[in-house]
């Protein structure tokens, strides 16, 4: 967890959780603690972000989940019971899930009032880095799926269709995703895939240097980059996402271009 942050962001967050926060809980002895993490605690605050804080309690019927403007700041706020929170931490780990590791390494604790919401994360971030699996995946399906939609690309690039860039995206997202799945890598959410592949700095921050989540392929990551900023005629973006797919088809052992499976 982080030792600082800005002073100005801990005051202004201390304001938010003492006038707005406290007063969600109608017993103040429930509450253990506040956090504050995302991206005011990895270095990645824009002007546009909010400040994201999860306050933990230690019993309740449900999780709050709430937007707030306070001092012309954005806040958006979780108030949680601790018991979900930790349900929340092996969910997350079997399908190797970061959403909570930027919260385990890069949280800081504006409040603890018992002493022990340190050792929560603390076990939770533990938890994380002993056993992070990832997805079991049908291999053939997903890629007999993605090969379809390559087809269907086509024709759309063939017919001049309009929602060639629509399906563009949607089949390098599902490219992408197999990749990270199929490797065993952390499950990176769509807005901050490119910006995790891209900076190892943020990489470490948002994935979790310390969890021995392995790193995305620099072949992959190079194939992938020239579909992103690809903004050429739409039969380069074809090119490039054949390409692409073509170089995670021959990674995979299992693949074969006939085949019967079962679904259930």
């Amino acid at each position: 967890m982080l030792k600082n942050i800005n002073e100005e962001l801990k005051q202004l967050a201390l304001d938010f959780y003492e006038n707005v926060l406290f007063n969600k809980v109608l017993d103040p002895s429930n509450i253990l603690g506040c956090i504050i993490y995302g991206s005011s605690t990895t270095g990645a605050l824009q002007k546009s972000s909010d400040i994201d804080m999860l306050l933990l309690v230690n019993s309740a019927e449900f999780t709050t989940r709430g937007v707030s403007f306070y001092k012309g700041q954005k806040f958006e706020y979780f108030v949680k019971p601790i018991e979900k929170f930790l349900s929340e931490t092996i969910k997350y780990t079997n399908s190797n899930t970061p959403s909570q590791v930027a919260l385990y390494q890069n949280g800081y604790i504006l409040i603890d009032n018992y002493g022990i919401v340190s050792n929560f994360i603390k076990t939770a971030r533990d938890f994380y880095i002993k056993n992070h699996k990832g997805k079991k995946q049908n291999v053939q399906l997903e890629l007999a799926q993605i090969s379809n939609r390559i087809c269907s690309l086509k024709n759309i690039l063939e017919s001049n269709g309009v929602e060639f860039d629509y399906v563009y995206f949607n089949i390098l997202e599902m490219i992408r995703t197999f990749q990270s799945e199929y490797n065993g890598e952390a499950q990176v959410g769509f807005a901050k895939a490119y910006k995790v592949y891209n900076d190892n700095e943020y990489y470490d921050k948002y994935v979790g240097k310390d969890a021995g989540n392995k790193k995305p392929d620099n072949t992959f990551v190079k194939l992938f980059n020239e579909c992103v900023k690809n903004n050429k005629n739409n039969l380069e973006k074809l090119q490039n996402l054949t390409k692409l797919y073509n170089f995670i088809k021959s990674s995979v052992k299992e693949f074969k271009e006939e085949y019967e499976i079962e679904l259930k």
